[in-house]
């Protein structure tokens, strides 16, 4: 029953970094996307999430431990690679590629000073790109631990599969519901500083006008 809503979020989560940069480029750059510029904006990487939540829904029709790992490892790499992708797009205007990746491969002692500002500055909303990683992939990793407890439960009832014991199922449970309870906490801490003073600012609105030059 809650198989399939933890792998639609799980899906919706590769969502996120064209969001981030969106919202980078409308508060940092000279974009002005509205909210049906960022529908737009989005589709391509909805249509994407939808295709990736078949598969998993397709692959977990018929579960086992092997599979539900594959999933979290191939899904995990995914996210990473978009954040990464829209990291790129945010610094350099231009998306990853392999002529980008062989630059930094051949000149990485060279480019030491650039992961902190890769990392530690804003990248959307405020927040870091350090920090957009650290919540993604927690949450990510929580929605898959729920779903490994789900399915623990669906394969105790079935014997379909061998799966983690009860007790430390309902162990895992607890804590990623805890861990994710506390993520959605932190998440809206750190987007109160930005939304303070400026009710009347949308997320994809004109920043204060005095910000630009």
């Amino acid at each position: 029953m809650y198989r399939t809503p933890l792998l639609i979020a799980s899906s919706l989560l590769l969502i996120v970094p064209k969001l981030m940069l969106v919202a980078y480029l409308n508060a940092a750059l000279w974009a002005d996307f509205g909210v049906w510029d960022v529908c737009l904006i989005v589709a391509q990487d909805l249509l994407f999430a939808t295709i990736v939540f078949c598969l998993l829904f397709w692959t977990m029709k018929n579960p086992t431990r092997m599979r539900v790992a594959a999933c979290f490892l191939i899904t995990s790499i995914t996210l990473l690679v978009l954040f990464i992708d829209a990291r790129v797009r945010q610094l350099w205007l231009k998306p990853l590629d392999f002529s980008l990746i062989g630059y930094y491969w051949s000149n990485a002692g060279d480019l030491t000073s650039g992961i902190s500002a890769f990392l530690k500055y804003n990248a959307g909303f405020g927040v870091t790109f350090r920090k957009w990683l650290f919540f993604a992939l927690s949450i990510h990793a929580c929605l898959w631990v729920a779903t490994a407890w789900v399915l623990g439960r669906k394969a105790n009832r079935t014997k379909s599969i061998a799966g983690i014991p009860r007790d430390l199922r309902l162990t895992l449970g607890g804590g990623a519901m805890a861990m994710a309870a506390f993520i959605i906490m932190a998440l809206i801490g750190s987007a109160l500083p930005l939304l303070r003073g400026k009710k009347h600012i949308g997320w994809f609105s004109h920043p204060v006008q005095g910000k630009r030059t």
